[in-house]
């Protein structure tokens, strides 16, 4: 994935940002937060129960929360039976979702920091989160400007249109950096 930096040029990595700003939405406020988040313990543990033990013998991690997320922002452009499938696995439809999933990612921003700071031997007093959600499309496909504004408005992400046939493009959806 490529990261770009505060202040860097997004587009000149191919992503694509609507107008506006992130709303700022507080978890008091949006309506739907207990049953998102019901979903997201859900989406959780049927992620673990489909792991196969024998391709991690040691365990596995998952993250509900970017599983969450990333459905999230996609149900944002979805409609019709994708929508209403998507609605029903993320716990709340529509603008009642994206506020919900607004509040509980601002609710990690206190925790926002450098992944690099924490290190094995000394670990840092406060918890680092970093987040650096965006959408991922083939440059054949049409982003449109209300789709681009919802994930701007309800996750303050952008949209990275890459040649996915291509070895480079694959290098950009899976190498950080």
């Amino acid at each position: 994935m490529t990261t770009i930096p505060p202040g860097g040029d997004r587009t000149a990595h191919g992503l694509q940002t609507g107008s506006g700003v992130r709303d700022a939405v507080a978890p008091g406020t949006a309506t739907a937060v207990d049953p998102v988040v019901a979903a997201t313990w859900r989406a959780g543990f049927a992620a673990l129960a489909a792991s196969d033990p024998a391709d991690s013998p040691g365990g596995a991690v998952v993250s509900p929360a970017s599983l969450l997320v990333a459905l999230a922002m996609l149900a944002e452009g979805a409609d019709g039976a994708s929508a209403a499938r998507l609605d029903e696995v993320l716990g709340a439809p529509g603008q009642e979702r994206t506020d919900a999933v607004n509040a509980l990612t601002a609710a990690l921003a206190r925790y926002e920091g450098d992944p690099a700071a924490v290190q094995a031997k000394e670990l840092p007093a406060k918890p680092v989160v970093h987040v650096a959600n965006q959408v991922v499309v083939d440059d054949g496909w049409r982003i449109t400007e209300s789709y681009l504004a919802r994930l701007v408005r309800g996750y303050g992400a952008g949209v990275l249109v890459t040649d996915l046939s291509s070895a480079a493009g694959k290098k950009r959806t899976s190498t950080p950096g």
